[in-house]
């Protein structure tokens, strides 16, 4: 089960962030131009230290192990002469980092959002900048959906408890309003949003799915992820 887990969490992180630039873009066409295996390789280091700490509640030292190679990967590649992108990546590896960090007190609505900013946009513009050299506000004004659906899928992870199951009624609404107004009425926003439900109930049921529901938030993620984009 542990297993299971941490390579789903670790797969389904790289489908959302990786699945709309390449699908929706030319990154494969321009892949060559840019070195995408040094990105992917931060990504998944970054990816599989996310799925160690939430599979272990924010405890487990293997996640420093994978944060130290997404850095080594990251100074030791072309990434390191785009300083914008660059400093992105570091911060985004050195903010896990915090994360376990009892003193910094980031297991709260506030280590959500910072959390939720950096994942919803560290790679994926990452990918679309360098591939491109630019960013477009259409490509912005697409991710809102990605940064609040990590806002409301990861909600039940940073804050399991009642608290966090109030600030849900928030952020699940808060998903269905961006979805909708970005992509408007149609069939794959409904089902999108539809996939928001599983992981908001469960967190009234935590005693019997406990060990499942990072596992199940991140794919329902990966799933409205891939039916928006």
């Amino acid at each position: 089960m542990r297993w299971i887990t941490i390579i789903g969490i670790t797969l389904a992180l790289n489908i959302i962030w990786w699945q709309e630039p390449i699908f929706h873009g030319d990154v494969l066409a321009k892949a060559q131009q840019w070195q995408i295996w040094p990105l992917l390789g931060y990504s998944f280091s970054c990816s599989a230290s996310i799925a160690f700490l939430i599979r272990n509640r924010f405890t487990h030292s293997a996640s420093y192990l994978f944060l130290l190679l997404s850095m080594l990967v990251a100074f030791n590649s072309q990434i390191r002469n785009r300083f914008e992108i660059f400093a992105l990546l570091i911060l985004f590896a050195i903010f896990l980092a915090l994360v376990p960090q009892d003193i910094l007190h980031l297991k709260n609505t506030l280590g959500l959002l910072a959390f939720s900013v950096l994942a919803a946009y560290a790679v994926p513009v990452s990918i679309s900048f360098l591939a491109n050299n630019y960013i477009t506000q259409i490509f912005i004004n697409r991710s809102w959906p990605m940064l609040y659906g990590f806002i409301f899928f990861f909600t039940p992870i940073f804050i399991p408890n009642a608290k966090g199951r109030l600030l849900s009624l928030v952020t699940i609404l808060a998903f269905w309003i961006a979805s909708l107004l970005t992509f408007g009425f149609h069939l794959n926003v409904f089902l999108a949003i539809l996939l928001s439900l599983p992981p908001f109930l469960l967190q009234f049921n935590k005693p019997n799915f406990i060990r499942w529901e990072p596992l199940l938030s991140i794919i329902c993620l990966c799933l409205a992820t891939i039916l928006l984009y």
